[in-house]
C-alpha cells in the first residue's frame, strides 16, 4: 500500500514538473517583458523629473506635446496589456 502511494506521488511530482517545463519559458518571458517596463516606467520619471530643471525650454519647443503623448500613450497601451494578459485565465 506503501508503495502504491510513493509511485502516485512520484507521478504527480513528475506531472508537476513537465507542466512547470512547458510553462517556464513563458514565465522567462514574462519577466524579461517586465523588466523592460519597468525600465520605461523608471526612464520616464527620471526624464519627467529632470524635465523640472529645463522648463523654460521645454515650454517654447513644438515637439514637447508631441513626446510627452507619446510616451503617455505607449505607456498606457503597455500598461493595458499588461493587465489584459494578468487577468487572462490559460486554465
Amino acid at each position: 500500500m506503501a508503495e502504491a502511494a510513493k509511485a502516485q506521488k512520484d507521478h504527480q511530482l513528475q506531472d508537476l514538473l513537465t507542466r512547470y517545463g512547458r510553462v517556464a519559458p513563458t514565465i522567462r518571458r514574462n519577466v524579461c517583458a517586465l523588466c523592460v517596463f519597468e525600465s520605461w516606467n523608471l526612464f520616464v520619471i527620471l526624464i519627467s523629473l529632470a524635465g523640472f530643471a529645463h522648463t523654460h525650454r521645454l515650454i517654447g519647443s513644438w515637439w514637447t506635446s508631441r513626446v510627452l503623448w507619446c510616451i503617455a500613450v505607449i505607456t498606457v497601451i503597455v500598461t493595458g496589456y499588461g493587465v489584459v494578459v494578468w487577468l487572462r485565465s490559460d486554465d
